[in-house]
C-alpha cells in the first residue's frame, strides 16, 4: 500500500476529493482491507474530525472496514483512534444523508467494535442480499 501525502492531504482538505476513491482502491480489495492499512487511522481520525457530521461519513465508513481487518497488533496499537472514530461514526448515524447510509455508518460501528459478522456484512441489507435463519418454534 503505497499512498503519497500529497493524495491525503487532497483527501483531507476535501471530503468530495477524488483522492478518496484512491485512498479506498489502495486499502481495501473485494471486501477485505490489507491489514497494513491500520497505519491510516491516526490520520484518518484527525480528518474525520476534522469534517462535519455530513461531510465524514465516507471517510469514517473506510476507517470503520480498516479497523475491522487490522490485525491483533494494529487494533491494540490503534485503540485510542478506533475509539474516537467509533464515536465519530455514532454522531453521524442521526443525520446519516441516506438509509443506505446509516446502514454503512452502523456497519462502520460494528467494525470499530471489532463484529467479524455484521461488521462485514450488514452492508448486504442495502442490496436485500442478507438471508435470515430464524429459530423453529
Amino acid at each position: 500500500m503505497t499512498i503519497s501525502s500529497e493524495v491525503l492531504a487532497s483527501a483531507a482538505a476535501d471530503p468530495t476529493s477524488p483522492a478518496w476513491d484512491f485512498i479506498w482502491q489502495e486499502s481495501c480489495h473485494q471486501g477485505t482491507c490489507d491489514p497494513a492499512s491500520a497505519v491510516l487511522l491516526p490520520w484518518l481520525t484527525r480528518t474525520c474530525a476534522a469534517f462535519a457530521p455530513e461531510d465524514r461519513e465516507r471517510a469514517v465508513v473506510l476507517a470503520g472496514f480498516i479497523a475491522l481487518d487490522a490485525d491483533d497488533a494494529g487494533r491494540a496499537a490503534y485503540a485510542g483512534e478506533i475509539a474516537t472514530l467509533r464515536a465519530l461514526a455514532v454522531d453521524c448515524l442521526p443525520g446519516a444523508s441516506s438509509d443506505s447510509t446509516f446502514v454503512y455508518l452502523q456497519q462502520a460501528v460494528l467494525g470499530f467494535d471489532g463484529d467479524e459478522i455484521w461488521g462485514k456484512e450488514l452492508d448486504h441489507l442495502n442490496d436485500g442480499e442478507i438471508d435470515v435463519q430464524w429459530p423453529r418454534v
